[in-house]
């Protein structure tokens, strides 16, 4: 959230839409869209979030930094993990966005990913050790605004997929992040998408076996949001000037 921004007249922005949700059987997500805003000359973005990590029948495939990071896929085999994505990617200070959680090693078949950074805290990694029901790492927090004079969150992460079942039973979904972050997938249960205007992740498809049945998609995010507040001004209140030269 940026504050004091000197401006007049027409000010361009750009919303960024969310990142594409992974697709089986690879589940790599996309990036989201950077939402930008251009005032009196000067450029203020927002860096989009970054894909969740997948993973190619062994290969794993690494999570993206973005504003938030990615969660990271889970390691066939013992040890190992994925690590999640960097945030941050803007470097901005305060940070933008946090790393996303780790996925762990799923030796008993629930192949459990991290939860995708958000806003205002990390992704929590995959469960390790794998040794009762579980769920994929819930998404991070999200950070709360009061620009529109209530408080809302924004920028939830989304949650990290697990598969239906392990050795131990049943596996339940992961929750998103507050501030609209989808829940992960379980299984053939697909994640769920990031609220929209929201700038969330969407939750990572539900983990099946490789070349087996079971896989579903990731979800997507939830498109960015730009809101403008008018400072040191009654609402719809201007100067004898502005009218002037209007």
């Amino acid at each position: 959230e940026f504050s004091n921004i000197n401006a007049q007249g027409t000010i361009p922005a750009t919303i960024g839409g969310g990142g594409t949700g992974g697709t089986a059987p690879t589940g790599v997500g996309g990036c989201g869209g950077d939402s930008i805003l251009v005032a009196c000359g000067t450029t203020r973005s927002s860096t989009g979030g970054g894909g969740g990590g997948g993973n190619v029948c062994g290969v794993t495939i690494a999570a993206k930094t973005g504003g938030s990071g990615g969660g990271g896929r889970y390691v066939p085999g013992s040890p190992g993990t994925g690590a999640g994505g960097a945030g941050n990617a803007g470097g901005y200070t305060p940070v933008e966005g946090f790393a996303g959680g780790s996925g762990e090693t799923g030796t008993s078949g629930s192949r459990p990913q991290g939860g995708g950074g958000g806003a205002g805290g990390v992704g929590t990694p995959g469960p390790l050790p794998d040794s009762a029901p579980n769920s994929g790492g819930p998404g991070g927090n999200g950070s709360a605004s009061s620009i529109t004079g209530c408080s809302v969150t924004y920028a939830g992460g989304g949650g990290g997929s697990i598969a239906a079942a392990s050795v131990f039973g049943p596996n339940t979904k992961s929750s998103g992040g507050p501030g609209g972050g989808g829940a992960g997938g379980k299984g053939g249960s697909a994640g769920c998408t990031g609220d929209a205007n929201t700038g969330s992740g969407g939750g990572g498809g539900g983990g099946g076996v490789c070349g087996g049945c079971c896989q579903t998609d990731g979800a997507n995010g939830g498109s960015g949001v730009v809101i403008t507040k008018e400072l040191n001004k009654a609402s719809g209140v201007w100067s004898m000037q502005s009218q002037f030269q209007a």
